[in-house]
């Protein structure tokens, strides 16, 4: 068996799964041991969260609920999943917005004065009937100097560092600033499409975002994973344990690397948001790419045994022949 305790069927024998367990299991172990015990402290602070599904504006209601009562991390549960695995994969990514969200009150803490004028300059956005930032990069509003022309980001020299300011200072603020230009346009008895000033939210400004009642008679926001090809791949990570966890683990570095952000702005060791944004990327990168390293390894090491399987496949039908 290999070091996810897999049986391993390659005929190679004990070889080949020490070479799996080098390349992937102790860079999973050195990803995972430390991001057990945090994740286990961050879900067992959390209280329970009862919400409603019963209609689309319920689900709009729900969100607006989840960010007010600090519970960002539960946006993902009003995402439609295929099965448990999407769910799993879900709820990582429902960390990471969680991460940000006590990022953004450590930033409120540290930097008011800074935060107060990004605010305002988001709200200055909305009054000159652009977008706030987040909402434009959902709209796939781009402009020729940033994300959205008449958005905050319409002269930004760094658009990069200005989506972190932007997001650290207000990263579910747009669901209330923008609560009553949002409706549902009826599309059959059981779909939506979400609108935003009368025209349809479009994601990454070619997908219209779509509401579903499913059959558990709750409506969800609809993910657009059947579309051709895109089924394919999330079956290939959400149907192998190994994939599955890797891609957890790079999730749960990303939370971790919020949560250390929030942590020493607190404590003084950042001291501006461009210094956020710069520790962001230093926290988060080593173990991103430790787990792309390990996941890299394990294709490599998984389509060698399929070739050595295929070439074991086709002597056997060769000696059959023979015979």
């Amino acid at each position: 068996m290999d070091a996810a305790g897999t049986t391993d069927t390659t005929g190679s024998g004990g070889a080949s799964s020490w070479v799996k367990w080098l390349a992937i299991g102790l860079p999973l172990i050195v990803l995972g041991v430390g991001l057990f015990l945090v994740v286990q402290r961050l879900e067992a602070r959390k209280p329970p969260f009862e919400f409603r599904q019963d209609s689309p504006e319920a689900v709009f209601q729900a969100a607006k609920r989840m960010v007010s009562e600090g519970r960002a991390d539960l946006l993902t549960e009003l995402v439609y999943a295929n099965s448990e695995g999407e769910r799993e994969i879900l709820h990582g990514i429902g960390g990471i917005l969680g991460g940000l969200q006590e990022a953004g009150y450590a930033a409120a803490e540290t930097f008011p004065e800074e935060i107060k004028r990004i605010r305002a300059e988001a709200l200055e956005a909305v009054e000159r009937g652009g977008t706030a930032s987040v909402m434009a990069m959902i709209g796939g509003q781009v402009g020729r100097r940033g994300f959205g022309q008449s958005g905050i980001f319409a002269d930004s020299d760094d658009i990069g560092a200005d989506i972190i300011h932007n997001l650290l200072a207000d990263p579910y603020g747009w669901i209330e600033r923008n609560s009553e230009a949002v409706s549902f346009n009826p599309l059959g008895d059981r779909m939506v499409g979400l609108m935003f000033n009368g025209g349809p939210v479009m994601l990454g400004g070619m997908l219209p975002v779509l509401l579903e009642r499913r059959e558990d008679d709750k409506w969800y926001i609809m993910p657009p994973t059947n579309l051709p090809g895109v089924r394919q791949a999330i079956d290939a990570v959400i149907e192998d344990a190994e994939r599955r966890e890797m891609l957890l683990l790079v999730l749960q570095s990303v939370r971790q690397a919020l949560e250390d952000i929030g942590t020493d702005m607190r404590s003084g060791k950042i001291r501006t948001l461009d210094h956020a944004a710069n520790k962001l990327g230093e926290y988060a990168l080593p173990p991103v790419g430790l787990g792309m390293i390990a996941f890299g390894k394990y294709m490599e090491i998984a389509e060698q045994e399929r070739r050595e399987e295929r070439r074991r496949e086709r002597e056997t039908e060769k000696a059959a022949g023979q015979g």
